[in-house]
């Protein structure tokens, strides 16, 4: 079995348990974290009461949105990704922040390059490191970022390059990603995967990585996150 065989192998395998763990968790962390928004908006206790169930099966829905593009990402070759894990989570609570508008829900104050980075978690739904929503969580982000860094230095280093580089480089990735935070990630809230991912990754997109946390944040290639 050459190199190619075994990074798909070895992605298959990190990516399904990253995802698999996304999808068992984020539904309901997503829930709770909107219906605790909603709690701690100052409304009557009439209107929080009113709202409350429909912002939680709305924020569940949105937790299984933000698993399945995840999914999505993740299972695409390590070269063509053009997101972060964490991105992809934000980009999918844009419904659930319109529906908290629409109750009421005054939206807090935001550093302008928070505001561009992830404009449609207006309330900072989404997390800002995958150790904020669930440890297990964590460490399989960790785990992929680490993987897909490796795979991407193996794939492009010139020829006579140093077949440790990839692990060296995987290290690198898990301390990252055990530290950093996603740059989306919201410089109120601490890490997850790693502190504040991007805050925590150095760099995202499809490269050999970007630790979104996983970001190794194992989002990109060291953020899951």
């Amino acid at each position: 079995m050459d190199h190619g065989d075994v990074d798909d192998v070895l992605m298959a395998a990190v990516s399904a348990r990253f995802a698999d763990r996304a999808a068992t968790v984020l539904p309901g962390w997503m829930a709770e974290r909107a219906v605790a928004v909603l709690q701690s908006a100052g409304l009557p206790a009439a209107a929080v009461a009113a709202a409350a169930d429909e912002v939680h099966r709305r924020g569940s829905a949105a937790g299984g949105r933000a698993a399945g593009a995840l999914r999505q990402l993740v299972d695409t070759d390590v070269d063509l990704q053009r997101s972060t894990p964490l991105a992809v989570v934000r980009a999918s609570v844009g419904g659930l922040s319109e529906l908290l508008h629409r109750i009421g829900v005054e939206p807090p104050a935001r550093p302008e390059a928070l505001v561009r980075a992830a404009p449609e978690d207006s309330f900072g739904l989404a997390p800002s490191s995958w150790s904020e929503v669930d440890a297990d969580l964590a460490d399989a982000a960790l785990t992929w970022g680490a993987a897909k860094a490796a795979v991407h230095l193996r794939r492009h280093r010139p020829r006579g390059g140093n077949e440790d580089a990839p692990e060296k480089i995987g290290a690198a990735d898990r301390s990252d990603e055990a530290g950093g935070s996603d740059d989306g990630g919201r410089s109120s809230r601490g890490g997850g995967a790693g502190g504040s991912r991007s805050g925590g990754r150095s760099s995202r997109g499809g490269g050999a990585g970007g630790s979104d946390d996983g970001e190794a944040d194992g989002d990109g290639g060291h953020d899951a996150g």
